[in-house]
């Protein structure tokens, strides 16, 4: 039989119990947006459902910045090639603050190339005495 000093003990315990959980709960992860190469920007950026452009992923960063940044930010590209039609300029409205942080990211064990290169077409290599001459 539990008598009332017994009582007391468990219940001050169950209620320690229940404060150190909360208290020492993990703190939440960071917002992930995931890219890749054969995402859709018209999809919400998520691992199963990624962007298709760095691009689009730094204009949803833009948007949590600028509506204050409630945790660590990391956009996860994928492994590929992504070719862009225009630089990807980071301004003060990508960054994060002393609170949180905003990272770009290949994903783990993956190789990500941004390239703003352009192919051209009909090129050949020209020879030594070619460069040296100049122009035609």
């Amino acid at each position: 039989m539990i008598n009332q000093h017994m009582k007391h003990q468990l219940l001050a315990m169950l209620t320690w119990v229940i404060l150190a959980s909360r208290l020492f709960a993990a703190a939440p992860g960071p917002t992930q947006f995931f890219v890749a190469p054969n995402g859709k920007d018209a999809d919400p950026g998520t691992k199963e459902r990624p962007f298709a452009t760095p691009t689009r992923a730094m204009e949803a960063v833009r948007a949590l910045v600028a509506d204050g940044l409630k945790n660590d930010l990391c956009v996860v590209l994928r492994g590929g090639t992504y070719p862009l039609a225009a630089p990807l300029v980071f301004t003060s409205a990508d960054s994060g603050s002393a609170a949180h942080s905003v990272t770009y990211a290949a994903a783990a064990g993956e190789a990500v190339v941004i390239s703003g290169g352009r192919p051209i077409a009909n090129w050949k290599p020209a020879g030594v005495q070619d460069i040296a001459a100049g122009p035609p």
